[in-house]
């Protein structure tokens, strides 16, 4: 607890993972400050970040989109020349169907000395978690690795060592693991697939990983196996996605590009496949979605699940559309011309 701010926050990755995990701030590169709380305490947080001197960035949508549809929003602090922190209220967006309990996160966390400061971080087996969710966040085909064996180098081109690096370094320096509480943590949140994806990836590139029994533990049926494949091949193989061929680059640069989403963003190609788990999920998904241990019958929970998340994903796409229109809108000559007087 902040008693400055009255909120309970917990720093994620970035300087306190460098510090307390590398054990040397040079070894891990950052950008930003990752400061995680519960969604209800966001106001408050936000003011005082704003307090201190953090401004939206340039060119960035107002809050209430970011509150709407995303996970996080961010804050350039000096009046928007220094250092850059991110709020977040959840780890990754709802369309994971993630069911990750933030409140226990905060709840767990422990202090650690950072320079003079103490903080709060997440304990390890929250941290070791969390980490392979963002590795996942960003490099979504890291979860196929068994169907693309040139994935790390794709890894390596395309600047995704780090947050594989971040979970060998934690595996590492955290030693003997709770790996039972792992398995149970990893089935509560719906993350066995992110999770050992990350461990068999890290096993492959830098020969360390949990035991043998807890990654077969951790891995859970593969569904849509021929799209996850299809998707793989035509978005991470580096065998073709790095030839410079425009038809493969089209739908890339159409969403990347000309629409400026983010490549981690809901929409991104290879995180169709995402898209698709969500909208086909299996009893023990809704299970923990609804939060209802026994669903019969099944068609019904599915009919509704896909009815709001129709609406809420059109919703937030339409409400993407509209903030862009609206925020060009705003930096377009004609809107900030003055009127002209009359006598």
């Amino acid at each position: 607890m902040y008693p400055a701010v009255g909120t309970a926050a917990v720093f994620l990755r970035g300087l306190v993972l460098a510090e307390h995990v590398y054990g040397n701030p040079s070894l891990r590169r950052f950008a930003d400050i990752d400061v995680l709380v519960n969604r209800r305490d966001v106001p408050s947080a936000l003011q005082a970040i704003e307090r201190l001197g953090g401004v939206p960035r340039k060119g960035t949508l107002g809050n209430g989109y970011y509150y709407r549809n995303h996970f996080h929003l961010e804050r350039v602090m000096g009046g928007g020349q220094g250092s850059t922190v991110e709020l977040h209220w959840n780890l990754d967006h709802r369309y994971t169907l993630f069911t990750i309990d933030v409140a226990g996160l905060i709840g767990r966390s422990v202090p650690v000395q950072i320079g003079a400061a103490l903080v709060q971080v997440l304990e390890p087996v929250d941290d070791l978690l969390g980490l392979c969710l963002h590795a996942v966040k960003h490099c979504p085909a890291v979860r196929y690795f068994p169907t693309a064996p040139l994935l790390p180098r794709r890894i390596l081109l395309d600047g995704w060592l780090t947050q594989m690096l971040d979970v060998a370094m934690a595996l590492q320096r955290y030693g003997e693991v709770d790996w039972e509480r792992m398995v149970s943590t990893a089935r509560s949140w719906g993350a066995e697939s992110a999770a050992s994806g990350a461990f068999t990836a890290v096993q492959a590139m830098f020969g360390i990983g949990p035991p043998a029994p807890v990654l077969q533990r951790l891995r859970a049926p593969a569904r849509h196996a021929r799209l996850g494949r299809g998707l793989v091949k035509a978005f991470v193989d580096p065998a073709r996605t790095l030839q410079p061929i425009e038809e493969r680059r089209r739908l890339t640069r159409l969403i990347l590009q000309k629409w400026r989403f983010q490549e981690d963003a809901v929409f991104h190609p290879v995180r169709l496949l995402d898209l698709l788990n969500y909208f086909a999920p299996s009893r023990a998904d809704l299970a923990r979605w609804f939060g209802t241990p026994r669903l019969r019958p099944y068609w019904w929970w599915w009919a509704r699940h896909v009815t709001t998340s129709i609406g809420s994903l059109a919703f937030g796409l339409c409400d993407l559309l509209a903030s862009r229109l609206a925020a060009r809108l705003r930096r377009s000559p004609s809107a900030n011309r003055q009127p002209e007087r009359s006598d």
